[in-house]
């Protein structure tokens, strides 16, 4: 770890960028040393502003010289806390020497933060998290300070396939967040090891292709959810358009009403879930099916990113967070609709290069 804070310290002191992004909107609220020394693979502030409020505490895990904290700033107001942690005495500084009222700056690691139990509302991270020497610990921290009902926005590298150990070793690729990129369902297996519920990915973004490898910027978040109530349980139907559908709380059917706890409630009424559930009785469904043609491979791969552990569409296809499907054209035109859009990422490993793709019967189970 060593090495990598000397690369980063050296990065701080040249304006050197390791990492970096285009996702960030407007910046006036940044101040222009800090916005001058960002690094950063996402935007993890826009996709967390809809759960901030004013005079909670958000807490940005791997700050550098805190130009996500200074736009939180902006949403908790004077009532409210900001607290960067780092491990670069250089980054610090630059946030030091800006810093606000209500922000404060911490040198330390993600495995150990100097903070009590549940007094965050939000943790928020941008490409941080894959530089941690252990990452169980670093989630089971955000589960420890975070509050009931509060949630983490972390943006990240994450790779679709297991990452080489030459990669892994690289030093060079280690500093520019990519040797220590988590496979995407190891990411998601992570969250709900340390208690998390409800991963999914706002955003997935292509962010560089290696040795035939990709590797994506994606904005995840996941929950720590609140304590059981004394509720009844709620009834909840699958309106579509994916056939059945598995989450942390159980498996549903399109068409089919069950019940569920609260606790299950409350997660499906999450944005990357609820559109495709309904609490009303006799609820329309929906579903979209592919044209009755030959396929054409063309080198798409859907990847399961948001919200649920596994979706069935209506030709038998099964996807699993963050495993690489091989799909057909006409599959991947349906995955491209809304329904299937905000949840499915397709990537092309023929990108490129064109493919000169015959037409194939591929039989039952599948669009043909």
């Amino acid at each position: 770890m060593n090495e990598v804070q000397n690369a980063y310290a050296a990065a701080y002191v040249g304006g050197e960028a390791l990492c970096s992004t285009d996702a960030y909107g407007d910046l006036h609220a940044v101040p222009e040393e800090v916005r001058s020394a960002k690094q950063g693979c996402g935007s993890p502030i826009d996709a967390a502003r809809a759960s901030i409020r004013p005079g909670m505490t958000v807490l940005d895990l791997g700050c550098g010289a805190g130009t996500d904290c200074f736009l939180a700033a902006e949403s908790v107001g004077a009532t409210g806390n900001v607290v960067g942690v780092d491990f670069t005495p250089e980054a610090l500084a630059i946030a030091r020497r800006n810093a606000r009222a209500n922000m404060r700056f911490i040198e330390t690691d993600f495995e150990k933060l100097p903070l009590d139990d549940s007094s965050v509302d939000v943790v928020i991270s941008n490409c941080a998290l894959n530089l941690a020497s252990d990452k169980a610990a670093a989630f089971a921290e955000i589960y420890r300070v975070l509050k009931s009902g509060g949630c983490f926005v972390i943006s990240d590298i994450a790779a679709f396939q297991s990452v080489p150990n030459y990669i892994r070793g690289d030093r060079e690729m280690i500093s520019r967040c990519i040797g220590g990129a988590m496979e995407f369902k190891v990411f998601a297996a992570l969250t709900r090891n340390a208690g998390l519920r409800g991963f999914g990915a706002v955003n997935v973004r292509g962010y560089a292709r290696i040795d035939g490898l990709d590797f994506v910027s994606a904005t995840v978040t996941a929950h720590k959810t609140t304590p059981a109530r004394d509720e009844k349980p709620k009834a909840v139907t699958l309106t579509g358009p994916m056939l059945r559908a598995a989450t942390e709380f159980g498996e549903f059917k399109r068409g089919e009403t069950q019940t569920v706890s609260a606790e299950a409630a409350e997660m499906l009424c999450l944005p990357y879930c609820a559109p495709h559930f309904s609490f009303e009785t006799n609820a329309p469904t929906a579903s979209i099916p592919p044209e009755r043609t030959t396929c054409k491979y063309t080198g798409s791969f859907a990847v399961l990113t948001g919200g649920f552990l596994e979706i069935e569409d209506d030709d038998g296809h099964t996807y699993r967070l963050g495993e690489p499907l091989e799909v057909c054209d006409k599959t991947a035109a349906v995955l491209a609709q809304g329904g299937y859009r905000e949840l499915i990422t397709i990537i092309n490993r023929a990108a490129g290069r064109g493919v000169d793709a015959r037409d194939m019967l591929c039989g039952d189970g599948c669009c043909c």
